[in-house]
């Protein structure tokens, strides 16, 4: 049973980082800054850090009311995030990643998306930091979107960068620590949304709540990341392969082609798909 979330409703902002000391500060001030942090629980995750991150974020809480830090020690982004939503008490959770600054107004525009019941999960508005960066891990689009129950969603739609869900959407799903940052395979946000449209839940993407993604890349090491991506869609199409979600066949096919441009991304899905097949024969 969905409720609609009230205009006060508690939310719960999420940032995990690993070794992240060298780029915290402007995500951490831009958090401060927000402009109505009275109902705002904020997670900060230190994901096994060696530099001085997790020092950072102690200050923070000191700073900061209702700020709580957790440390984790498995593995990859997905278990840190899946840690927060152990210790988030917001009916709204929302995540960001460690380069990416909010706009003032970001909590208030997810309050908004989600008066709809029907919304799981969204992702908003991710702009460059600069204009000479690479426009891979953004999304500037300013007409909104949904995403209906049942269907099979393409690759990119959702990023980790800017991304909410509905704490009762995540009640009986989590992110599958197989995938995300610090593991071999990319699309833990991708991987999830799927698994919640296909228990019935509604997706969207909105243009009001907006983040500046300071990732660095310029077109060369952004096409490195390119094939990282594409190395995690393999392992997503191969794992969703028995969702049963509609148009399945229809996204790969269309992915398939557009990578098949430049032949090394199409290996890349391949390679993605086999190497997951391996590793869930090796855990069964």
């Amino acid at each position: 049973m969905t409720s609609a979330v009230s205009n006060r409703a508690p939310v719960t902002l999420v940032l995990c980082s690993k070794d992240g000391a060298s780029r915290l500060q402007p995500t951490l001030r831009h958090i401060a800054a927000l402009s109505d942090r009275s109902d705002l629980q904020i997670i900060l995750v230190d994901n096994g850090s060696t530099d001085q991150t997790q020092a950072m974020m102690r200050a923070f809480q000191a700073d900061v009311a209702q700020t709580v830090v957790v440390e984790c020690r498995r593995r990859g982004n997905s278990a840190g995030r899946n840690d927060a939503i152990a210790e988030a008490t917001g009916e709204i959770l929302l995540f960001i990643d460690d380069d990416c600054y909010v706009d003032r107004g970001f909590v208030d525009a997810w309050r908004q998306v989600f008066q709809d019941e029907s919304i799981g999960f969204g992702t908003g508005m991710i702009k460059p930091f600069t204009p000479d960066q690479s426009t891979l891990g953004t999304r500037t689009d300013p007409e909104p979107a949904t995403f209906d129950r049942g269907v099979f969603l393409p690759r990119g739609v959702v990023q980790g960068s800017n991304m909410a869900f509905r704490r009762q959407a995540l009640e009986t799903e989590r992110f599958d620590e197989t995938f995300g940052a610090g593991t071999p395979f990319a699309g833990e946000e991708w991987e999830l949304a799927l698994r919640l449209l296909r228990r019935g839940w509604r997706g969207v993407y909105s243009p009001l709540p907006v983040v500046w993604h300071d990732h660095g890349r310029d077109l060369g090491t952004a096409f490195q990341q390119l094939l990282y991506y594409d190395y995690g869609a393999g392992a997503v199409y191969r794992k969703s392969a028995d969702y049963g979600l509609l148009n399945y066949r229809r996204v790969l096919a269309h992915d398939l082609w557009t990578a098949a441009r430049r032949p090394a991304r199409a290996v890349q899905i391949a390679k993605g798909a086999l190497a997951y097949m391996k590793r869930r024969g090796a855990n069964t």
